[in-house]
């Protein structure tokens, strides 16, 4: 009898401590989680360079990205294919600007807006703030796993217009001790989009 009390104490207590270890791991994964995307979302400048390829139906587009934040401002250049040429984006939260060559500017109120009315592409401009540095919008809620890093492995989430996305991140790079994404798949039922980043630089201090 006390043989069998003293285990069954014994299995308690082990049990105990795997509980005790499980909640304390949920613990450190959340808090780690969390000082990354306070990081990720406070750096105010930072600067990309890579490629997008976007697919859609039977058609396949890419094209260079040169991507620049500075705070609400920003400038996108843009080149290769999607038949638009050297194109540069640039604006803030107030309005944007598309100048292509020498053509006439074309100004909009968004993003959003932009990409609807002149890419023809349903493209999440405003979401991609966010998700191109590997942290979910703050708009919609969203689902989200990790790797074995705690860095976001997947996450799923609605854009602006209210649409479905599938992300899928790797190829984290450090960049001012930071870790950004190196490829990004981004799946819709009407669009694939795949984001190679080649470069991230993050100016130190701001955030």
């Amino acid at each position: 009898m006390f043989h069998s009390r003293s285990a069954r104490t014994a299995y308690l207590l082990i049990f105990s401590l795997l509980l005790a270890s499980c909640t304390t791991s949920n613990t450190l994964i959340d808090r780690e989680w969390q000082v990354h995307q306070t990081l990720i979302t406070n750096t105010s400048y930072w600067t990309l360079q890579g490629r997008l390829n976007i697919r859609q139906a039977n058609n396949s587009d890419t094209v260079s990205i040169n991507w620049q934040q500075m705070q609400q401002d920003f400038e996108i250049n843009l080149s290769g294919a999607l038949g638009i040429g050297a194109t540069m984006i640039s604006g803030n939260q107030n309005s944007i600007r598309l100048q292509q060559g020498n053509d006439r500017p074309i100004e909009a109120a968004n993003m959003n807006e932009l990409s609807r009315d002149y890419l023809g592409y349903e493209f999440p401009a405003e979401a991609l703030h966010y998700w191109v540095r590997g942290i979910p919008s703050p708009d919609s809620p969203a689902t989200m796993e990790f790797d074995d890093k705690q860095l976001l492995a997947s996450l799923t989430q609605r854009d602006a217009q209210g649409n479905n996305w599938q992300l899928e991140y790797d190829r984290y790079q450090d960049s001012e001790g930071l870790s950004l994404p190196g490829r990004i798949r981004m799946s819709h039922p009407d669009y694939l989009l795949t984001f190679i980043i080649q470069s991230w630089q993050i100016q130190a201090g701001g955030s």
